[in-house]
């Protein structure tokens, strides 16, 4: 009996163990208890960068002094406000890329809401690119009893400061191809707008979606990281004047006509009978137009 007593123990034991490692896969621990924490929100309008500073209550804390560190390359100390949070609360910039951030009691009150101690606004530098990484050093903190608290600390927050969307200010000057022709990007221009308010012409994009293989209107797509513009060309037939995609006798006939008459046409249209691309609608687009219909051009 007492062995049978051991093993089944043992297998409970056993059994436990098992359970246990399930749970901690199912439900894994949370974020360390670090004291404080950060919180940086998305960038805004205008450049606009919020940071909050938090505390934990459980802490009981009877006051502490911080340094806010951050990236003053890319970022501007702006302006900072403070929550009534069961003390008196400070936040002061020091002027070389750190706020100083202090915190004290009132009475025998302590920390009592989950606010943050304070918020702090920062504006992106003009023409600032890349990730700004904030961080807290704790250089002092007591509790209630005027007792200190060591080992407090705070993860690391980071913003990405990226581009905030592409600009289109021209498209590229051929508005018209023929199938098969390859895309001309002369008269292009792209500017990247920049959350600092500041822009910058780009001479590196992406192209796609230009198809020239079947006459019709074609969309190009202008990517620069995550960011898109647009802009649309026509694909002609050529020697397809009435854009019915067929080059027949009356395509040629109005070639000829406009030779003879050299009516204003629209831009699309004189595209369409220039069919050789010397600029001008006269008796050698219709020559080329009858190469064309023959199948010998």
């Amino acid at each position: 009996m007492a062995r049978f007593r051991k093993g089944f123990a043992a297998l409970t034991a056993f059994f436990l163990c098992i359970l246990i490692l399930c749970f901690a896969c199912l439900f894994p621990s949370g974020a360390a208890d670090n004291g404080f924490s950060l919180s940086v929100g998305a960038v805004e309008d205008g450049g606009i960068v919020r940071l909050r500073v938090y505390a934990e209550e459980n802490r009981n804390f009877g006051g502490f002094s911080l340094l806010l560190h951050y990236d003053d390359t890319l970022l501007r100390y702006d302006s900072s406000s403070v929550s009534d949070c069961g003390g008196i609360a400070l936040a002061e910039p020091t002027g070389n890329g750190s706020v100083a951030i202090a915190f004290a009691t009132v009475a025998e009150d302590i920390l009592t809401n989950d606010e943050p101690i304070c918020e702090i606004v920062f504006q992106i530098a003009e023409g600032a690119v890349g990730t700004a990484a904030f961080s807290l050093e704790v250089c002092e903190a007591i509790d209630t009893n005027d007792d200190p608290i060591g080992g407090l600390t705070a993860d690391p927050v980071y913003v990405d400061i990226s581009q905030t969307s592409l600009i289109l200010e021209s498209a590229p000057t051929q508005k018209f191809y023929f199938c098969g022709d390859a895309l001309n990007t002369e008269g292009l221009r792209v500017t990247a707008a920049y959350p600092g308010g500041a822009q910058e012409v780009l001479s590196e994009y992406a192209l796609s979606g230009f198809q020239s293989d079947v006459p019709g209107m074609t969309t190009v797509t202008v990517r620069s990281g995550k960011n898109r513009v647009y802009f649309s060309v026509v694909i002609v037939l050529k020697g397809d004047v009435d854009a019915d995609n067929d080059v027949n006798s009356v395509d040629f006939e109005q070639i000829a006509e406009q030779s003879a008459v050299r009516a204003e046409l629209s831009e699309e249209t004189h595209f369409r009978m220039d069919v050789n691309g010397d600029g001008a609608v006269d008796g050698f687009d219709a020559a080329y137009e009858d190469l064309l219909m023959q199948g010998a051009a």
